[in-house]
Formats: structure tokens, sequence, C-alpha cells
């Protein structure tokens, strides 16, 4: 299967936001773009290159005869839905893409001490009441002889994840993060709210939008994309993207994927100490409310987890011209922990979960657009 790595390199600044209401002298804080927002772009994009309006595409994809342009390009992007059933077409991301690396967000296990050491916790021995009705859930613990530690938004290349992946060891790690503010920049923008019809300036509707820039030019969004041959997809230098249509410079390449041997040495490693956890590397719907479904993992629950606040999706269904219904997702850096009996099923859970198959509940068309996309690694236990 080929894999394609397409780049978004955002011309201007870059802004997205949550469907909270927008009061008087609001200050918007942007949200990192969700899969859903690329999986639309790259949608567009093909529609685009292969010379096809989006609303003549609406309108003839629900005809029951389609012409011979728009036919194969359905079997590849699917019906003009926010989470078409049909179409080949199937992303991973976004992440981050630095200087030619991929970076993931950094686990929410991993917190940075005063010292400015980090410190990766696990699941201690002694459990705690829940109200799961099926498992207990034991805390995270971190190593009680250093300082206070404090949580740190950062995140992290491919291959220190990787690294990781083969042996989550608890306590001191000497893991290279970056932090956010060496990433990106925060540049206020401000505007008045306008009247629907006239679009006149309503008054005393003044708010505030936090926008961010990247500091480096060679600083871009990234999705992995199989399911079409992008050779005939042209590169961009101004494409619009999102609700506000900012402009990005896309460009796409061959992506030779994840190693064979690494999906060796993880299950290896998983066999070996009969404990495993999953990553999550993009938001995840699941119908549990935080954590993936049984029926995906093979019959196991969570003996713990480190999370953080859970995230929304909502947005515009242009195709049905009204708001798309609002979803809980747990965010990205959620990491699961587990524990095995029965190493048979260790070879399944890696194929299935090593940056391959979805973790999230839901529609097809949405696992596709990019949610629940993991990693899969061992972890040591804590001793409490």
């Amino acid at each position: 299967m080929t894999i394609e790595l397409m780049t978004f390199h955002p011309n201007d600044v870059l802004f997205f936001r949550d469907l909270r209401s927008a009061e008087l002298g609001s200050i918007l804080d942007g949200i990192y773009p969700l899969p859903s927002v690329f999986f639309g772009a790259i949608r567009s994009l093909i529609l685009h290159s292969s010379g096809v309006e989006p609303s003549d595409y609406v309108k003839q994809s629900r005809s029951e005869k389609l012409s011979d342009t728009v036919a194969p390009l359905v079997d590849i992007i699917g019906e003009a839905t926010p989470e078409p059933v049909k179409g080949t077409l199937s992303i991973k991301g976004p992440f981050l893409y630095l200087s030619n690396r991929l970076y993931f967000q950094a686990p929410t296990n991993l917190f940075q001490n005063e010292d400015g050491t980090y410190t990766l916790g696990v699941p201690g021995e002694n459990s705690i009441l829940n109200d799961l009705g099926t498992t207990n859930i034991r805390p995270i613990l971190t190593d009680e002889k250093r300082d206070e530690v404090k949580a740190e938004k950062s995140w992290i290349s491919l291959n220190k994840l990787l690294e990781l992946c083969l042996n989550m060891s608890p306590g001191l790690c000497s893991l290279s993060v970056l932090p956010e503010s060496e990433i990106w920049i925060s540049e206020p923008r401000y505007g008045h709210e306008r009247e629907e019809q006239s679009h006149t300036v309503k008054d005393e509707r003044l708010y505030q939008v936090n926008t961010r820039r990247f500091k480096s030019d060679d600083s871009s969004y990234a999705a992995m994309v199989t399911g079409m041959d992008l050779s005939t997809v042209a590169h961009y230098k101004n494409f619009p993207i999102g609700g506000k249509h900012h402009m990005v410079s896309i460009q796409h390449e061959a992506w030779s994927g994840l190693s064979s041997d690494v999906a060796k040495k993880i299950k290896k490693s998983i066999n070996d100490s009969g404990r495993f956890f999953i990553y999550l590397a993009t938001p995840s719907i699941f119908d549990k409310g935080w954590f993936p479904s049984p029926d995906k993992m093979f019959g196991l629950y969570p003996i713990g987890a480190a999370l953080q606040k859970s995230t929304h999706m909502a947005g515009w269904d242009y195709a049905k011209g009204r708001a798309k219904a609002l979803r809980r997702l747990a965010p990205a850096g959620s990491v699961y922990f587990y524990e095995i009996d029965d190493n048979q099923i260790v070879d399944d859970l890696v194929d299935c979960y090593l940056l391959n198959k979805s973790v999230s509940d839901g529609s097809s068309g949405l696992q596709r657009a990019g949610f629940g996309q993991t990693l899969i690694g061992s972890w040591e236990q804590q001793r409490s």
C-alpha cells in the first residue's frame, strides 16, 4: 500500500476554534486542528485537481446516474457528506512536521519536574473504586522522591515516541521533548461581529482572537494519505483550509512508513512484560465516553489511564445546510494501560494499533478521516 505524506504550510496565521459562543468582549483561544479539517481539505483538493466544482459534485453524487468524471471520484472520496460511507481515501493525522521530522503530542503521563527533567507515570499496584462496574482503575504514580511535578504541553518526535513504545519505564526519563513555546508564536487579532444580512458592524461586539504562527519556515502540519494515487494531484502554493479559508501551501511525497523491525520489537516487549499501553495519536470518539471499546481491544478494559480534559467536535454540514451534532472527543496524547493473560492476541494488537487501524467508535467515515489513530507499546509496573 502506497503512503503519501502531505504537508500543509500556513502562508499566514491559522486559527481553529470550537463552537463555544463568543460573548461580548470575548477572547477566543484556538484549538489544535481536528483531523476532519485536513480530510475535508484533501477531498476539496482532489476535486479541484480533477476540475470539478464542489457544488457540482454535491448535486451529481446524489443522482442515480453519475457522470464519467464524478463516478471515479465517488469511489475515492465518497459521497458528499462529512462522514462518507463510500470511498477509499484515508488519512492519519494531523501531526507536526518540523525540519523534515514528524512530531506527535507528548503522552499525558509525561510530566515536567521543577528542575526541568521529566518523569513518566504508570499505574500503581493498588486499585481504586470506580463506576465502570467491570474493573478497578489504578491511579497513575510518579517518582514520589522528586519535587512536585507539573504537566507540560509539549511535542515529541515519532522516533522518540517509538523508543518509548519499546518499554515505558516509570520514574525519571531522558526523553527529549519540544515545548509549544518553541514551535508557535501567539498573535492576537481583533475584530467586530457583523450583522448577518447587512454585514455591517454590530455595536459593542468587539472580540479578540488568539491566532498562532509557526516560528520556523520549515514547520508544517502533516497527514499520511492512503487510498488514492496522488501523482495526479498538483502541488499548491495557495489553497484554502478550514472554515475561515486560511491559505496554506500543500506538498506531498512518498512516505516509507514504519519499519517492520519496530513492530517485531514491540511485540516481543509486550510478550515479555504481559502489559501494553495504547497512546492516542489523534482525537477519538468513544461510545464509553473516555476509553476504547472492549470490543476493539479484544475484550480488555484499561486498568489505568492518563487523560486530559475532553475536546469537542462540531462544525457546519454544508451538504445539509445545518450544524453538525456536538461530539465529545478523547484528546490526542491520552494513554490507556492494559494487562494481558493471553499472549496469542499480541500480534493482532500490534498489527491493528501501531499507526494502522482506528480505535475510534462511530462511522467508518470518521475513522478514515483520521480519528482514533494510535501507537502501542509495553510498560513496566510502578511499585506503590
